[in-house]
């Protein structure tokens, strides 16, 4: 229905009520069916596209999830029961920056200094290097940064 599993829609939590309060009144499975692929329709009109919000971001919009999700994993490798909040909020554009404040005020630097993270595309070996000195990819604690190095050089690996 309208790109929601069936096993899905079944599993969800409205299904059994639903179905149960439908056929209490008579409801044919097709009635049933009808009310369901509504009710899917409106959740997917208000469920984020993830093209949209990381063009709401900017270029470096996949910098700054990066970073955000290398500052985000030991904090959910800590309480796991956070990853869902986590994931939730990094739905969308206004949840991203919600979080990179955070992070900026956990980090004790400014929110711009947490989202001009420069775009990876147009990294330098020598921009690459000067990353690697830094104290968090040496010691390896900023897993952002250790990331990027990483992909950098899967990049560059697979233009051979």
């Amino acid at each position: 229905m309208h790109g929601v599993p069936a096993e899905a829609l079944k599993a969800h939590p409205i299904f059994a009520p639903l179905a149960k309060f439908a056929h209490a009144r008579g409801a044919s499975s097709e009635q049933l069916q009808e009310v369901l692929a509504e009710v899917a329709a409106e959740v997917q009109k208000g469920t984020p596209k993830p093209e949209e919000e990381m063009k709401k971001l900017g270029e470096n919009a996949v910098a700054r999830v990066t970073a955000l999700s290398g500052w985000l994993a030991p904090i959910v490798a800590a309480k796991p029961e956070f990853a869902a909040r986590a994931a939730a909020y990094a739905s969308d554009a206004v949840g991203v920056e919600l979080l990179e404040v955070l992070m900026a005020q956990a980090k004790g630097t400014t929110v711009e200094k947490v989202t001009t993270v420069p775009v990876e595309t147009g990294d330098s070996q020598a921009e690459i290097e000067k990353l690697m000195a830094t104290e968090g990819y040496f010691r390896g604690t900023d897993k952002a940064v250790v990331e990027r190095v990483q992909r950098f050089f899967q990049r560059k690996s697979a233009a051979k």
